[in-house]
């Protein structure tokens, strides 16, 4: 997988949520990434790592990440991902 993350422009996460792909896309995952890649989650909020996702943000490695959910459902106001552009 780490593989197809350093070569992804686009990676979309549709899989089930399980102990064993909590935080699939953690910090590490995240470095291994092109930069400027771009991050979608349609499936569960269990799969990103939110603070390595917000820091991939912050730093550039992640251009651009949309997400329907998020780890804790519903949103609370002060997610910090509701501040980023």
């Amino acid at each position: 997988m780490r593989e197809a993350f350093a070569e992804a422009d686009y990676i979309v996460l549709c899989v089930r949520a399980s102990a064993e792909n909590e935080n699939l896309t953690d910090a590490g995952a995240l470095k291994a990434m092109k930069k400027g890649v771009i991050i979608v989650n349609i499936a569960r909020g269990s799969l990103i790592d939110e603070t390595a996702l917000i820091e991939g943000l912050k730093s550039g490695q992640v251009a651009y990440a949309g997400v329907d959910v998020v780890k804790d459902e519903p949103v609370n106001a002060n997610n910090p991902m509701l501040s980023l552009p």
